[in-house]
């Protein structure tokens, strides 16, 4: 199976300019990302709020070159044994460091331009999507191996795996946006607050480049007695691609100053879908009422990979994809967060968040909370430190710092900095953001 060049050329330049961009151009708030790397950090899970525009306003030009990526598995010390050969111990710890929501791998990038006049906002930027998952009971089978489950399979039992959890894919589109705040006088007075302002964030979008894996079927390992025998039933493994699209998305928000130092906002991101048109792909799939046997299965350290042995007779047909259009819905979010002001050099913040990623064939969410600090020890130089926890990993401890001179902004975060030191910790991340502000 070969993708076009122009699609991989497409999402390769997209993805290596990566991540997240904000409503409010210069990209000074506390917390800031895209929902498909919100993993619940509190220093890279929100948000777009565009009813944060009406403050501080002012003009202002950006250019932002942002880079993000984030796994839900291992940790720094778990992924430095990757490629390595392992004892049994640490292969039983590679083994569980995912955790019972699967594996799962995020990267995003919005590099882009914009301009702010007081409340109204523009800018046009590229956005890279990159997401994959697959769940623990199958990290199982290729971590602690058919022949070397051992404990995970008892005997004379069969271990079923769903394929169609198995999901893959990575978009690239331009983005055009147009944002609003609406200060509501009205409603402050009602509320015995200082402001409450109404955003809302208008996105055209067009389809560069889209890539996407469609597994389906059912993979079974039974075990008799020291014997385990691996068998496919219903296979069908593929995939799509398209370098043209177009679609609509808007986010909203809210944000009521409650006074000079207390700031509650929510917001609701990426309301919409892009359409793929002109879709080619190709499938692999098992004849009907046959069974695919496995007679071999190896795990490979160096190089990294898995060895798979079919029965000489399996013959899989080839089919190429009629399917038609596909619309990929954006990853949403939903998020509810509170900051204080504490004094001028620091501030916390807190949040909640749902995310969901909507596919045809598999959706995925996660949940979580976090608490989050930025102190700033010198004015060019903000420190920010939070606790998370989410769904996908647990609990976290993350930190990151900002630096400011004139019009140059640079931030980076990393994610799950105890997985320094304590082992049994899952997920890691790293974000960075380059910029200019005017």
């Amino acid at each position: 199976m070969q993708l076009h060049a122009k699609t991989i050329v497409g999402l390769c330049l997209v993805l290596l300019l990566s991540a997240p961009g904000t409503a409010s151009l210069s990209g000074d708030e506390l917390v800031t990302g895209h929902p498909l790397l919100d993993l619940g950090t509190g220093l890279q899970a929100s948000s777009e709020n565009p009813a944060r525009l009406a403050a501080p306003t002012r003009n202002e030009f950006a250019l932002q070159l942002p880079a993000a990526g984030a796994i839900t598995a291992w940790n720094l010390q778990t992924l430095q044994l990757l490629g390595e050969t392992w004892t049994d111990a640490q292969r039983e710890q590679v083994g569980a460091g995912v955790g019972p929501a699967g594996l799962t791998v995020a990267a995003q990038s919005s590099p882009f331009v914009g301009y702010r006049l007081e409340n109204y906002a523009g800018r046009v930027g590229i956005n890279g999507l990159a997401f994959g998952r697959v769940p623990k009971s199958l990290t199982d089978v290729a971590f602690y191996g058919l022949d070397l489950v051992g404990d995970s399979f008892d005997d004379d039992v069969t271990y079923t795996v769903d394929l169609a959890e198995v999901d893959g894919w990575a978009a690239a589109y331009l983005e055009a946006a147009v944002s609003a705040a609406l200060p509501l006088p009205a409603a402050a007075a009602a509320l015995a607050v200082q402001q409450v302002t109404a955003g809302a964030t208008v996105k055209y979008l067009l389809g560069l480049a889209y890539v996407s894996t469609d597994i389906q079927g059912m993979m079974q390992a039974e075990s008799v007695g020291a014997d385990t025998t691996i068998t496919l039933t219903d296979l069908q493994a593929g995939y799509v691609e398209s370098s043209t699209g177009q679609g609509f998305a808007a986010d909203l928000g809210i944000s009521v100053q409650v006074n000079d130092q207390i700031t509650v906002d929510a917001s609701v991101r990426n309301l919409g879908s892009l359409r793929w048109t002109d879709v080619s792909g190709e499938y692999r799939v098992l004849p009907e009422g046959h069974e695919g046997t496995l007679l071999g299965f190896s795990f490979s350290r160096d190089p990294f990979g898995f060895d798979v042995d079919f029965d000489d007779d399996l013959e899989l047909a080839e089919i190429p994809y009629d399917g038609g259009d596909i619309t990929m819905v954006l990853p949403l979010e939903l998020r509810l967060g509170v900051s204080y002001l504490w004094n001028p050099r620091l501030t916390v913040a807190g949040q909640v968040h749902h995310t969901r990623v909507n596919r045809s064939t598999a959706n995925h969410s996660v949940s979580g909370a976090s608490v989050a600090a930025e102190y700033r020890p010198f004015e060019f130089l903000p420190l920010r430190s939070s606790i998370s926890v989410n769904s996908a990993s647990g609990v976290q401890l993350n930190a990151g710092f900002g630096v400011r001179s004139g019009p140059v902004r640079f931030d980076a975060s990393l994610t799950n900095v105890a997985g320094l030191l304590l082992p049994n910790s899952r997920g890691t991340g790293l974000g960075l953001r380059m910029g200019l502000s005017f």
